[in-house]
């Protein structure tokens, strides 16, 4: 079973192309999407529409995150603040979710571009690998991370090649109608479209 750890975003969602064009069995494809005090409520909107754009099955599921955040800095320096080890937090909640298939492929948008967060780099995906194989040795489990070493540049580059729908993705932190423009998902965003010449989507469609 291929299991997407599904924002809604944009690196997400190519994750989610990306195993579409390799699995030619939509039933063996879950898309789940964990709803949590900073995820906004177009970004859990988005999940589902690309889960559906794909015909894939869709698991929502809400998650009390209400623990202190750490203060961090985003990737242009700006503080943010972060719920500490979200993505552990995220990995453990799909167990439940994933328990009774033998064999599962968990797949993440990790990226370059999160060399910020500690649960995001290699040393932590590769920690957690291990984790499943010391806990449960016969249980196959797999962390995929395909854009692990590559920017935001290069994945709107692979989705641009996939026919990703990024119309359909959100990525500001800030606002649920349009995009901001000014926090570090938006500006990734539009820096990654405007290398290709491009303009993100969703602010064709607000002009």
């Amino acid at each position: 079973m291929d299991v997407i750890l599904n924002s809604g975003g944009l690196d997400s969602a190519v994750v989610l192309s990306l195993v579409t064009s390799m699995q030619p069995h939509k039933q063996n494809i879950l898309a789940v999407n964990f709803i949590y005090s900073q995820q906004n409520s177009r970004g859990v909107a988005s999940a589902k529409k690309i889960a559906d754009y794909y015909k894939v099955e869709y698991v929502s599921q809400e998650l009390d995150l209400s623990w202190p955040q750490m203060q961090t800095l985003d990737t242009f320096g700006k503080p943010r603040k972060l719920l500490k080890l979200r993505n552990l937090v995220f990995v453990a909640n799909l167990i439940p979710i994933i328990a009774e298939f033998d064999s599962v492929r968990i797949w993440g948008g990790w990226n370059a571009d999160d060399f910020n967060y500690p649960d995001a780099q290699v040393g932590f995906l590769n920690a957690l690998q291990k984790t499943f194989q010391a806990g449960e040795p016969s249980w196959d489990v797999q962390i995929m991370a395909p854009w692990l070493y590559l920017t935001k540049n290069e994945i709107v580059g692979i989705g641009l090649k996939l026919q990703t729908p990024f119309q359909l993705t959100w990525s500001c932190h800030n606002k649920i109608d349009k995009p901001c423009g000014t926090c570090d998902s938006c500006i990734q965003r539009n820096k990654a479209f405007a290398s290709y010449n491009l303009v993100d989507p969703l602010i064709k469609e607000d002009n």
